[in-house]
């Protein structure tokens, strides 16, 4: 599955987890990830990719912009009508804006392709202050606080575009 949001597009890679958390571990501190996914690719595709042109809960996508690596996102499942997701960006693509597009445009894309009633929340570490300043300019509500994380929820001023 190959999605536009606005400049950045996202491909789905994993159906997985174990495969995700590893994924994301990878893009935060790697400098070189895309070199590092090429040459690991196989750990990553052990799980069949749906042909779902939709993007789905549990599963993971590789987001780029102008065709070059720029981060991650891991949509997870849904409990009790709400959706969370995690997200990286590639340590040489940080401060570019590129997570607050993600956050921006990301609940646009689960609205009209998983439910436009879903509430969607992100959990920051409470010591990642670049994320938590993308949250807040990607119009995210602050809803408190579980152990180190803070938690965020997609603003009800987010366009649904159904």
């Amino acid at each position: 599955m190959d999605k536009k949001i606005n400049n950045l597009s996202i491909t789905t890679i994993c159906l997985n987890d174990i495969n995700h958390l590893t994924l994301k571990r990878h893009l935060s501190y790697d400098n070189d990830f895309q070199e590092y996914l090429y040459k690991n690719i196989d750990k990553y595709f052990l799980e069949p990719i749906s042909d779902s042109d939709s993007l789905q809960e549990n599963t993971s996508y590789l987001v780029k912009k102008n065709d070059k690596l720029v981060g991650f996102v891991h949509i997870c499942k849904i409990i009790a009508n709400t959706i969370s997701f995690h997200y990286a960006v590639s340590p040489s693509e940080r401060g570019k804006g590129i997570g607050t597009d993600i956050l921006k445009e990301l609940p646009i894309l689960i609205y009209n392709d998983i439910d436009p009633n879903l509430a969607i929340q992100l959990k920051i570490n409470m010591y990642n202050h670049a994320s938590q300043k993308a949250a807040k300019k990607a119009a995210y509500t602050f809803l408190g606080r579980d152990n180190d994380d803070y938690i965020f929820e997609a603003s009800e001023k987010t366009e649904k575009k159904i």
